[in-house]
């Protein structure tokens, strides 16, 4: 059973790991949330603006991390069933 899993593709592989790396984000997302409602009610202004800043970067590297996801499994797909000329 080990030798099989040894042997899939690249795809297969990555088809994986695109959804457990935006589960594993939205975690940190969920975490670095928290300190930042930490540091606005202690009055860190400024490193609080940053903190929203990394966050609104985290969630756009999330979104497109997602939209890989769908996108292997639809050109997945259309590989399997192409269009015919």
């Amino acid at each position: 059973m080990g030798n099989q899993s040894q042997h899939r593709t690249d795809i297969e592989k990555l088809n994986v790991l695109l959804p457990y790396w935006v589960n594993h984000n939205h975690d940190h997302i969920r975490d670095q949330e928290k300190w930042l409602e930490k540091a606005e009610k202690e009055g860190l202004i400024e490193v609080a603006a940053e903190l929203k800043k990394a966050l609104d970067h985290a969630r756009k590297a999330n979104h497109h991390i997602e939209q890989a996801g769908y996108r292997i499994k639809n050109e997945k797909v259309s590989k399997r069933y192409p269009t015919l000329p």
